[in-house]
């Protein structure tokens, strides 16, 4: 699989950090085990049974330092590119044969050498996955119509000249008690997604436009929520050709209306809605 010359350096720099935290654990346990011999003399204080202990401990540092790398990898996966049919089931199937079983004091570990071309290589194997990037289309895609489905079958989509209202749980509040609130990140994960799809159909990119990024950030900010009368007005993004939306609206009883700037955006924002793109 080919990556991008981004990824690359992030997972390189996640290599170096985890073959130097191995390098440290494995260190800890040379020295102890060469303390063995002597610390088997004892008959009071530190005795024979404590070393294998200590080490054993270490261990088991090890072994999360082993999972925390392979998380890394996978979380930076599931960001990235989207990759949301990396369950946790399948993340555990992957990381439980590079985990040390602690047996048999053997501290080293043939996976002390790990990298993260086998963990990608492992994730593309159980997910049958041949090029990432077809592969983030098509969880995108997956994602977008399991999230409205429920809403085509039950008609509540209400579509008119240049304009979709979505008439029931368009949107989530994370509330707040003092007039307060921000969007909930349900539902922005859920809008980016809305938006990648429309940077597809256009250019065959899914990067989210800069305006509409901001403009999430900006309602979605818990730490600076913002007056639920500006939340309940209409909203207007710089217009970008492509996304083609004029405005948004959202109501009270969890209604959203988007208008577009012309026909040809609306139809696009169906195909999108529907998974067609």
């Amino acid at each position: 699989m080919k990556l991008k010359p981004e990824d690359i350096k992030y997972f390189e720099e996640l290599q170096r950090d985890y073959i130097n935290s191995i390098n440290y654990y494995n260190a800890i346990i040379e020295t102890m085990e060469e303390w063995i011999p002597c610390i088997n003399t004892n008959k009071h204080l530190l005795t024979n049974t404590s070393i294998p202990h200590s080490i054993w401990e270490v261990s088991a540092e090890k072994n999360k330092m082993i999972r925390y790398f392979i998380d890394y990898i996978f979380d930076y996966l599931i960001k990235e590119y989207g990759i949301s049919n990396l369950r946790q089931d399948i993340q555990n199937q992957i990381v439980k044969q590079y985990l040390n079983d602690n047996n048999k004091n053997k501290y080293t570990h043939k996976n002390d050498d790990l990298t993260y071309q086998q963990i990608i290589e492992d994730v593309c194997q159980v997910l049958n996955i041949k090029d990432m990037n077809q592969a983030s289309i098509d969880n995108l895609r997956d994602r977008i119509i399991t999230a409205h489905k429920y809403s085509w079958n039950k008609n509540l989509f209400n579509i008119s000249d240049k304009k979709i209202k979505l008439k029931e749980w368009a949107f989530r509040l994370a509330y707040s008690y003092w007039g307060e609130s921000s969007l909930h990140e349900d539902t922005v994960e859920e809008y980016k997604d809305i938006l990648s799809a429309l940077s597809y159909i256009h250019n065959k990119s899914l990067d989210i436009p800069q305006q509409y990024a901001e403009w999430l950030t900006k309602i979605s900010n818990w730490t600076k929520e913002i007056p639920l009368e500006y939340f309940y007005s209409i909203h207007k993004v710089k217009n970008i050709d492509y996304i083609g939306i004029e405005s948004i609206k959202f109501f009270k009883n969890r209604n959203a209306e988007v208008k577009f700037i012309d026909e040809k955006s609306k139809n696009n924002m169906i195909k999108v809605l529907k998974g067609e793109f």
